[in-house]
């Protein structure tokens, strides 16, 4: 009897145990107080106290200054990147602004009216006219049956319209005559005088020897004195000089002795 009554004790809790299970399967799916509007959401209070170390009071403090530190080191970061832009920009434009008024104040200072009003040569360097001067002696004398024609065009440019002119003339027989007869001539000047006078203008006096080659055969050297005159005139792209040959006289070295001593 005792057996049994203690059989059925059992059955009843094991019965019980699974009704109470089932009974929290039940409320877990039912709707809280909150989710009813009964009770009003809490929020979340940041732990008190200290984990491994660090008081957690402080945190949300230290997180709110590392932002706003951040977002004032972004700031700046950004305004020295846009000053650093604008004062590039304000270098280019300076510069550009201060070579283009350079460069009016070159052409103004050249900007002559052609054959009317002199320009003083103050501004235009000696190595600069030395440099020019040995470049149109040699376009001058340097010269055979090959390259005499495109020589003489080169010099021309370099010359003021009137001596251009009366150059042309004097020289085409000339170079038809070296054409035809295969002549070459090589002019080597030695000393040089170069110096301005009261019209803005540069006179030289060159003293050279003249070799002449017919046919590739050595004919002989003459001394020969080579006068001109330069004028400073506006600068153009197209040419290299800044200043004109106005007058071109080329003498035997006896014959400019004779005229000097008159």
């Amino acid at each position: 009897m005792n057996i049994r009554n203690g059989q059925l004790l059992i059955n009843i809790k094991s019965e019980l145990n699974e009704a109470r299970s089932k009974l929290r399967e039940v409320c877990k799916g039912m709707i809280d107080s909150i989710d009813k509007g009964i009770q009003k959401a809490k929020v979340e209070v940041p732990a008190i106290g200290k984990y491994e170390g660090v008081d957690l009071s402080k945190l949300p403090s230290f997180i709110c200054y590392k932002s706003a530190l951040l977002k004032e080191k972004v700031l700046w970061q950004n305004v020295s990147l846009i000053l650093l832009v604008a004062l590039s920009l304000l270098y280019v434009v300076d510069r550009y602004q201060l070579n283009k008024l350079t460069e009016l104040y070159r052409e103004k200072e050249y900007i002559v009216l052609p054959d009317h009003i002199p320009v003083s040569p103050h501004s235009i360097s000696d190595d600069y006219v030395k440099d020019a001067v040995d470049t149109f002696l040699s376009l001058l004398g340097n010269i055979n049956a090959k390259e005499i024609i495109k020589q003489y065009d080169k010099l021309s440019t370099n010359m003021s319209l009137d001596l251009k002119r009366k150059f042309e003339e004097e020289t085409y027989e000339w170079k038809e005559y070296v054409i035809s007869e295969n002549i070459t001539e090589i002019l080597k000047c030695g000393k040089q005088e170069i110096y301005s006078n009261d019209k803005g203008q540069y006179e030289v006096t060159a003293l050279c020897k003249k070799e002449t080659y017919v046919n590739h055969e050595y004919i002989g050297v003459v001394d020969e004195v080579i006068e001109m005159k330069l004028a400073a005139v506006a600068p153009n792209k197209k040419k290299r000089w800044v200043v004109n040959i106005t007058d071109l006289k080329r003498t035997t070295k006896k014959a400019f002795k004779v005229k000097t001593n008159l």
